[in-house]
């Protein structure tokens, strides 16, 4: 079964711009959820901005979550979000493959007589 991956936005930090009632945003906190049907796991993560005036800047108001995650993959690069991905990805495997751990057993002498 293929993985499916969910990004979501937690929560947006900002500084007042310089425009009236408008904010720049500093920070995002997101998560990323990783399921393959069975089994998940999830990624938190926080991605900063800085503010550069002369920018071109998408007015608060007008944001949404799917832009926003757009900004994070981008910084991310696509090595980032390989990354993540992989992450999880491991996670689940351990999820769905534990690795057997060694329990005590008697050594093949013991009971023997000598």
């Amino acid at each position: 079964m293929s993985t499916s991956y969910l990004w979501s936005v937690d929560q947006l930090y900002a500084i007042p711009e310089p425009m009236p009632l408008e904010y720049f945003v500093t920070t995002v906190v997101y998560t990323v959820t990783a399921t393959d049907g069975t089994y998940s796991s999830t990624y938190k993560g926080r991605q900063n901005y800085t503010y550069i005036p002369e920018a071109q800047h998408i007015p608060y108001s007008q944001l949404t979550s799917n832009i926003v995650i757009a900004w994070v993959q981008v910084s991310l690069g696509a090595d980032g979000v390989a990354s993540i991905q992989n992450t999880l990805n491991g996670q689940i495997d351990y999820q769905a493959n534990p690795p057997v751990s060694p329990a005590p057993v008697p050594s093949p002498w013991e009971g023997q007589l000598g």
